[in-house]
């Protein structure tokens, strides 16, 4: 049986056999303890007074009370589990240690109460690039990018008895990108629509506001908002590439632009998208010519989990690609004779033509090239993370050999060491 604080729900062999909403009023005091094999009758059942305790006759096996309302799929996961039960397995250890870019990284997982051998993986969330965790448990690699990733291990014994663990790893570290070359919009959302190249500057449509993104602010929009950038032939780009920083958790069907120049039914210009909380992208020329396989374009896979992603979509004679945090998705060669479009729609951010609703959630550093980056150009985009392209910053001066930027702790960037003493620091070569 399973209470939920509304209604009472039966389960038997863990199929669901009825719910119905609970009526009896909470005693009080509280002070009733659980009676295990024994009741007492409440009202005139068959043959019994009221108020009689009657006691069972037969076996009780693992009586087990929760304090919350389990859901369908524990319940029969216990109910399957059989003769095994659940699962008394732990795992090591509570929290991860901390890793910076570029550094290699190597962790142990470790599992006990169980029946050995144990067998490790990833059952949810997203391990950093380049990451891998070993059937034996070792998470290992070497970080490409800052930020926060949550995951889920689970373990499993040699009965099959399954335990998890939700962790959360910091990789911090790195710096700005370098521009690539044919940067020609980036629109950074700190705090306005504006170009940083200086060219094409957007006008917020609704209520666009700002909300802390990957790098700085992001755009935050609700699902009626978006941002509008007038056509300008710089942005019809032939090679092309668009890339952003996303976060949602809308699964809806609508079409929901992230960064599209695109008229419905037009079969001219390209649109970058999101349906269903699939990544989507395509590219037309024409009528007869394009970069898309059909339906929604591209399928970049699901993104809509509440976490940030990078996503990259290049068009060049080869045909197109679309990459998510750094990694080639899909690609597809040209149906028909490369080129440009010649679309007089305006570029927009978080929107697809007129359609309803908008994108809901934070874009942020949407950006158009006009050369399709390679994989090497977007992994490093990917990899600068919340430092992302360099603008306002400058390029390192020769012979820098200490550099403390007390991002939260005394690393140096320069590979010295520094410990806090006082109000200042005591500076060590390594």
């Amino acid at each position: 049986m399973v209470y939920d604080g509304t209604n009472e729900t039966v389960y038997l062999d863990g199929t669901f056999m009825g719910a119905a909403a609970h009526t009896q009023t909470a005693y009080p005091d509280g002070n009733y303890q659980y009676q295990l094999g024994t009741g007492r009758t409440v009202g005139a059942w068959p043959s019994i007074p009221d108020g009689t305790w009657v006691n069972f006759s037969g076996l009780i096996d693992e009586p087990t009370v929760y304090s919350r309302a389990l859901t369908i799929s524990e319940v029969q996961s216990i109910f399957t589990a059989g003769s095994n039960g659940k699962s008394l397995v732990t795992i090591s250890p509570l929290l991860l240690a901390g890793g910076s870019v570029g550094v290699t990284y190597n962790q142990s997982c470790s599992a006990a109460n169980g029946i050995a051998p144990y067998s490790f993986a990833v059952s949810s969330g997203v391990l950093p690039l380049g990451f891998t965790l070993s059937p034996g448990g070792v998470l290992s690699g070497s970080p490409v990018a800052d930020g926060s990733y949550t995951f889920t291990v689970t373990a499993e014994d040699a009965n099959r008895c399954v335990a998890s663990r939700a962790y959360t790893l910091q990789i911090t570290g790195g710096q700005c990108l370098p521009q690539p070359a044919g940067l020609t919009g980036w629109w950074r959302a700190e705090g306005d629509a504006n170009d940083f190249t200086g060219a094409n500057h957007g006008a917020p449509q609704g209520a666009v506001s700002y909300a802390p993104g990957r790098r700085g602010e992001a755009f935050q929009l609700d699902g009626s908002s978006y941002v509008q950038v007038p056509d300008a032939a710089a942005l019809d780009g032939y090679p092309l590439t668009l890339a952003l920083w996303l976060r949602t958790s809308s699964t809806g069907p609508e079409l929901r632009g992230l960064l599209s120049k695109y008229v419905d039914s037009s079969l001219n210009g390209f649109s970058l998208h999101l349906a269903n909380g699939h990544l989507g992208a395509w590219y037309h020329r024409d009528a007869n010519d394009s970069v898309n396989p059909g339906a929604l374009g591209l399928d970049g896979g699901a993104v809509a989990d509440g976490a940030w992603h990078h996503v990259v979509f290049t068009v060049g004679p080869a045909g197109g690609a679309l990459y998510v945090d750094g990694a080639l998705i899909n690609s597809v060669s040209w149906f028909g004779t490369p080129g440009p479009p010649t679309t007089t729609a305006p570029l927009l951010i978080g929107r697809f033509d007129t359609y309803m609703p908008t994108f809901d959630g934070l874009i942020d550093e949407p950006m158009l090239y006009s050369t399709a980056l390679s994989a090497s150009d977007v992994l490093s985009l990917f990899g600068s993370g919340s430092h992302g392209l360099c603008g306002h910053c400058t390029a390192i001066p020769a012979n820098l050999i200490g550099w403390w930027r007390a991002e939260g702790d005394t690393t140096n960037q320069c590979h010295l060491r520094a410990r806090p003493r006082g109000t200042g620091v005591s500076v060590r070569r390594h």
